[in-house]
């Protein structure tokens, strides 16, 4: 477009210079510029010989308004925020002012005089400039001071006043009364409805969910049956009386369009459908009975929100709607699929235990499809709504609820091991002994899961659990995962070796020896298919340790003596034991050493390894170590040791020593030098570009 472009540099400080821009222009635009302008009277006198501008400034809007009304501007219209949130106006000189009706005659006209209004609060379009609502005794007035449509809404005025006309006789409908329509100006005039808020606004009591809930329905149905499109079904739309009756308001986004609806097709929002169950038997009465009181159940439990009255899921059994946190119709959408996959297509006399169940539903679901289910929640109050609701639904045969504390180990252990499927969804948060559910989930074949935390996370823990096959298989409306996990039965940890792994990393993720304030362990491992998590990853570590203790001790590590201070959680000494090595560790933290004592004894090397808790900056706890090792391993501890001096001194005792530091080469050197070392070697550099040395008195 060369040919279609011209360019010139330009100083609009200097006044010869924006007097030599010549030509006459249909539009100029003048974006962020002001602002880097010092001398803005030339900018704004050059601005004043333009016809119409498209504008942005950085200065709040009544002061760029200003600005544009000194260049001659009498219609200044903002037209969108910016990425940057700055206003984006344009203005123009071409209206005749004298044409444009002002608020102040308008209200002269029409006796509004002091009557009381509100100014529409808006981002894009012109309401919040040329709009106004009144309210005049029984009827409200949506005025608009232009002969145009408003950009930013679908329907103009006369065209919202036809939509109302052809609504009349719907309940629960703002009434349309009457429709003025001059060259400068439009009045919509509505019925006014006694309201004490909206939808949004208005705290619902729950004798009244079904009655509002119904409402809102019916309206959306009867406004799409008569071809009218809403496109904006919020409950900020919605008006609300003292008895609970609702009016639906503002149809300035509506269309005419048959044969589309509310629920699927909504431009701005989208209306969530009711799916209406029904209940089992002819006694309906009888069963919406136990419903409801299942639902004050839940709503009053602690398993659904503490401390708010709100069942977790809402719920249309027979046309009669219990009020929910969250549609079930929606949540059994995201479960079933993965839950009928996990069952081989068919619930039919399959055995499923869910876990967390609250009120039950997803357990009933699949009774009502064959299954025979078993759910465990903490709270005993919310398994009686599970039983109430498994009658109406008439499952209960099918369905056994039982308590059960999740951070409690020997609860844990005493659920069967005899379930086709494991169902655990938004659970794993809740559960302050996560190694306890870990330990539950990893005796189960397959499994449905859902966590709160991103997916490499939850993957972890899986993997942990020992199941091999991990598949993505929904993604729930909060924006969590769905995973299904299936385990091949053939190999894996055997259970009491997993408990006391997941027991360790548990402690070491917990202990102040790690990560102080942080859930994790210093070293992730994987042990015959499944994984505990870690900052750092336990294999890679022990490639270039082990090798230099190797390479120390002679090339074998079988008999030999090793001392390694600062343990953590034991797994060199562990590994080195593993080799026929004898092993003492010490540790200033006394709670990884359970940890430590529990990875010895599931690799089976207990005889062969002792732990000791020791503050290496007290001369009388250094000099109590005794014995003598062939090698002691010092690893990233003189960090952390405020007297150094002792712990160089101890070090001084030893015959070999594997050290690494959190310092330069030469200053970790120096240290080794004065604690006797002549022959000091550089046999590795750490995951974190920490030299690890290899420190001997005699070559």
């Amino acid at each position: 477009v060369s040919e279609r472009c011209k360019w010139s540099q330009a100083d609009f400080n200097k006044k010869e210079v924006t007097d030599s821009i010549v030509g006459e222009y249909d539009i100029c635009t003048c974006l962020s510029v002001m602002n880097w302008v010092r001398n803005k009277d030339n900018l704004i006198e050059f601005l004043s010989r333009q016809k119409k501008v498209i504008y942005e400034g950085h200065d709040n809007d009544q002061v760029e308004r200003e600005r544009l009304a000194r260049a001659g501007f009498t219609d200044i219209e903002k037209i969108v925020s910016s990425e940057r949130k700055r206003s984006v106006f344009i203005a123009r000189k071409d209206i005749q002012t004298e044409k444009r009706i002002t608020w102040e005659n308008f209200e002269k006209r029409y006796g509004l005089k002091g009557v009381s209004f509100e100014t529409p609060n808006v981002n894009t379009g012109d309401g919040n400039r040329v709009e106004r609502i009144y309210f005049k005794n029984s009827e409200v007035w949506k005025v608009r001071l232009s002969a145009e449509k408003n950009p930013a809404k679908l329907a103009s005025p006369y065209e919202e006043a036809r939509f109302l006309q052809l609504l009349k006789d719907v309940p629960n409908i703002c009434r349309f009364k009457s429709y003025l329509e001059t060259t400068f100006f439009t009045v919509v005039i509505l019925e006014y409805f006694p309201n004490i808020g909206t939808l949004d606004q208005v705290s619902i009591p729950p004798e009244y969910y079904n009655k509002v809930e119904n409402q809102k329905h019916e309206v959306v149905k009867a406004v799409n049956e008569r071809g009218i499109l809403h496109n904006d079904i919020l409950d900020r739309n919605f008006l609300v009386n003292s008895d609970y009756d609702i009016c639906l308001i503002d149809f300035d986004q509506a269309q005419l369009i048959s044969g589309l609806n509310d629920y699927e097709h909504g431009r701005y929002s989208r209306f969530s459908k009711p799916v209406v169950y029904h209940t089992a038997g002819d006694d309906k009465t009888g069963n919406l009975k136990k419903l409801e009181e299942a639902w004050d159940v839940a709503a009053k439990s602690n398993a659904t929100s503490p401390g708010r009255y709100l069942a977790y899921y809402s719920l249309n059994a027979d046309g009669r709607f219990l009020h929910g946190e969250i549609p079930w119709a929606d949540r059994w959408k995201e479960i079933e699929k993965p839950l009928l996959e996990a069952c081989n297509g068919d619930f039919n006399g399959k055995n499923i235990i869910e876990l967390g169940c609250n009120m039950g539903l997803v357990s009933i679901w699949a009774a009502k499809n064959g299954a025979q289910c078993h759910g465990y929640d903490r709270y005993g109050d919310i398994l009686e709504a599970c039983k109430l609701n498994a009658s109406a639904f008439g499952v209960s045969d099918r369905c056994k609820w039982d308590v059960i504390d999740f951070n409690n180990e020997a609860e844990c252990k005493t659920i069967s091991l005899d379930y086709d499927v494991c169902i655990c969804l938004s659970l794993m948060k809740w559960v302050k002994q996560k190694p306890n559910l870990l330990g539950l989930l990893s005796r189960q074949k397959k499994l449905v899961y859902e966590g709160h935390d991103g997916n490499e996370v939850e993957r972890d823990r899986l993997k942990g659990a020992g199941f091999s096959d991990i598949r993505e298989i929904g993604i729930s409306s909060r924006g969590r995962t769905i995973f299904l996990a299936t385990r091949n039965t053939g190999s894996g940890l055997k259970y009491e070796k997993a408990e006391m792994l997941s027991k360790a990393w548990d402690i070491a993720a917990r202990s102040n020896a790690s990560y102080p304030g942080k859930y994790i362990a210093y070293y992730s491992l994987d042990v015959e298919g499944r994984r505990f998590p870690g900052e750092r990853p336990w294999e890679e570590r022990w490639k270039y340790i082990g090798k230099a203790l190797r390479e120390a001790c002679g090339g074998d590590l079988n008999g030999k003596k090793i001392l390694e201070l600062g343990c953590n959680l034991g797994l060199l000494s562990v590994w080195a034991a593993r080799e026929g090595a004898f092993c003492s560790g010490c540790e200033y933290e006394a709670d990884i050493l359970e940890g430590a004592r529990l990875l010895a004894s599931s690799f089976g090397v207990s005889e062969r390894c002792k732990w000791s808790q020791a503050d290496f900056n007290k001369k009388e706890v250094t000099d109590s170590i005794d014995g003598e090792y062939d090698i002691c391993t010092c690893l990233s501890v003189m960090n952390w040791v405020r007297s150094k001096d002792n712990l160089i001194e101890f070090l001084s005792r030893q015959k070999k020593v594997i050290y690494e530091g959190h310092d330069s080469d030469q200053i970790e050197t120096v240290r080794l030098r004065k604690a006797g070392f002549s022959e000091i070697e550089r046999v590795a550099v750490s995951e974190r570009g920490r030299g690890v040395f290899l420190a001997r008195k005699t070559i």
